[in-house]
């Protein structure tokens, strides 16, 4: 495998070396010491200076089971510090199927241009596509060049939106903001064609471990239910009997609104299982997945027109459902379609929407900037319009929330009900009642990520993995947890294997597929030694771009509000207590008291010479 580089009309390839993929394996941890190499903590996020790493995971394109994910890195302009996004998506297979181990783009195109990748690299004109929603952008790249698997930006990321995301043929790289540093280098499109497959899958023994993969997955008693629900199968479960799926910008922990004139017996549109048994769908299975939770569901609204929509997602179902107090399927159904046609994230982008209906309600936002608009929750028509003022950075409004939450707070006020870390809009769990999950989102090298470490899975069910009797509501122990659990998450961005497989194909069940497919006899220690090195190497460019303890917290929201009703009545962080959970998770990590790795652990993982 190499490395292809390109920059301005000039190509480049380096040869990825044994040493590196037996330390780093692919995605995350290649894109990571890319980034590294590359100083980017030098570079403002949308300067020329900039690079965008995109890199398969290790078994991304090999035929093992569910391995299909592409890993999107760059300086955040968000955050400002690492940005990372992850797509189950065709790109990563056929980069692999052409030997690419990473692509990496650099500089910046004096006119809006497509990249060509196939048996040769061409830079084309891309200017015809200038703010063409997505699905316009890649049917046009079909119909111009023919069929190549696709990353586009859509007019967010062309305005330079610091919550814009990559669309990759039906799925969204979306998180930190990584479709402005693509619209900064004026590159609308990335094509690719490749043969598919690689030749791993031709190996016999390799054919034995996808049997053996296939077969964890099929005894997982949750596959049938992700492939009947998708992930919005858990709705129910967190949103009623945990009582943390946030509501009206974390104002509430529950979405009861969503019951309201229900008969008994009866369930809300967004639980999965009223729209799975009301409107066609088909299965949309990311590439080589054997158990596929995503779908498209074909809607054909009497308001809304004729659209198929790629979810709904659980995170959806919260973003742009109970945060903004808007309960009908269709309605979210569409601003869920319209957010990945824009090529806005749409957790960010329904988290600011959330916020500013809070603002709007307690009388923060200037009559300037409303012009006459009245922004309320509940309102699916505002929230519709609001999404496209984003991406076009329509007005003061529109440019106003186009750069998110923690950006919008600090030009107006209402920083004490912003919902973020680091920069980034949360997911859909209100961490007051989880311990853990508001350590590892706090910690996250990324900002508020509920996947960089999954700590929600240990804590929603009491165990997990090599986890027992995990007390949600208690702090004890959880900087260990998370430590742990982020590593174990990180084994899923370096090989390219789905998270929604982490119950079937732990790391320990995936050592010998890993050892046939990089010629070399490794183990469970080495991966996760591989994962836990990649998390500190983030980690250092964090720092070096400045980010300090100080960013490695949660907003006022979560340490001085309790959570109103509900099944997690009365909960909260106090402060006291995750600063305690903070000092224990940085020695579990082996760094000092400001969070900064320790020269004896760089030097166990084999980092003591990096600069």
């Amino acid at each position: 495998m190499h490395i292809l580089e390109i920059e301005g009309e000039s190509t480049s390839i380096k040869e990825i070396d044994k040493e590196t993929l037996l330390r780093y394996m692919g995605g995350t941890g290649i894109g990571t010491k890319i980034l590294y190499d590359n100083r980017v903590w030098e570079k403002d996020p949308l300067s020329e200076g900039n690079v965008l790493v995109i890199s398969p995971g290790l078994l991304t394109g090999s035929g093992y089971p569910t391995a299909s994910k592409t890993i999107f890195m760059a300086r955040s302009p968000l955050t400002k510090g690492i940005g990372r996004a992850a797509a189950g998506a065709p790109l990563g297979p056929s980069l692999k199927s052409l030997g690419i181990g990473a692509l990496v783009l650099k500089g910046r195109y004096s006119k809006l241009t497509g990249i060509i990748i196939d048996e040769e690299t061409r830079i084309v004109d891309a200017t015809h596509y200038k703010f063409k929603d997505t699905k316009e952008t890649a049917e046009g790249i079909r119909e111009e060049f023919g069929d190549y698997s696709t990353a586009v930006i859509g007019p967010a990321g062309e305005n330079l939106s610091l919550i814009s995301s990559i669309e990759c043929d039906g799925r969204q790289a979306a998180r930190t903001g990584i479709g402005a540093v693509m619209g900064s280098k004026n590159i609308k499109f990335i094509a690719v064609k490749g043969r598919w497959r690689v030749d791993e899958i031709k190996n016999e023994i390799f054919r034995d471990e996808i049997k053996k993969a296939m077969e964890y997955i099929r005894k997982d008693p949750r596959t049938n239910n992700d492939m009947k629900y998708g992930t919005g199968a858990s709705f129910d479960q967190v949103n009623r009997y945990h009582g943390v799926f946030p509501t009206k910008n974390f104002q509430l922990s529950w979405f009861r609104d969503a019951f309201e004139g229900l008969d008994e017996g009866k369930v809300p549109e967004l639980d999965p299982s009223f729209w799975t048994s009301r409107y066609e769908w088909k299965y949309h299975p990311c590439p080589g997945c054997t158990k596929p939770c995503s779908r498209y569901v074909h809607v054909n609204s009497g308001k809304y027109g004729e659209f198929d929509v790629e979810g709904l997602e659980y995170e959806t179902i919260y973003s742009l459902g109970s945060n903004l107090n808007i309960k009908d399927f269709e309605s979210v159904a569409y601003l869920h379609y319209t957010s990945d046609l824009l090529g806005l994230d749409a957790i960010s982008a329904g988290a600011t929407i959330g916020w500013a209906m809070e603002a709007y309600e307690r009388g923060i936002i200037p009559q300037d900037y409303l012009q006459g608009m009245e922004i309320k929750f509940g309102d699916a028509d505002t929230a519709l319009e609001l999404l496209r003022r984003m991406a076009y950075r329509e007005g003061k409004l529109g440019n106003l929330l186009s750069d998110g939450v923690k950006n919008a707070s600090q030009i107006i006020g209402g920083s004490e009900f912003a919902v973020h870390s680091k920069g980034m809009e949360p997911p859909a769990y209100d961490v007051r009642g989880m311990y853990g999950m508001a350590l590892a989102v706090a910690t996250s090298v990324r900002g508020w990520d509920h996947l960089d470490a999954m700590a929600y899975v240990p804590e929603l069910s009491g165990r997990f993995w090599y986890f027992e009797n995990v007390d949600r509501s208690s702090p004890r122990n959880k900087g260990y947890m998370v430590k742990e659990m982020q590593d174990f998450s990180t084994f899923y961005d370096l090989t390219g294997i789905c998270k929604f497989s982490r119950a079937s194909l732990t790391p320990e069940r995936v050592v010998k597929a890993l050892s046939i497919y990089l010629g070399e006899e490794i183990t469970f220690k080495d991966v996760m030694e591989a994962s836990e090195r990649s998390y500190n190497l983030q980690k250092l460019i964090n720092i070096k771009c400045g980010l300090t303890r100080n960013d490695d917290t949660l907003p006022p929201r979560i340490f001085y509000e309790r959570i109103r009703d509900g099944p997690s009545e009365g909960m909260v962080i106090e402060k006291y207590q995750f600063e305690k959970m903070l000092d224990e998770y940085y020695q579990a990590r082996g760094w000092d008291s400001e969070g900064r790795p320790t020269r004896l652990k760089l030097l166990l993982l084999g980092l003591e010479n990096i600069d």
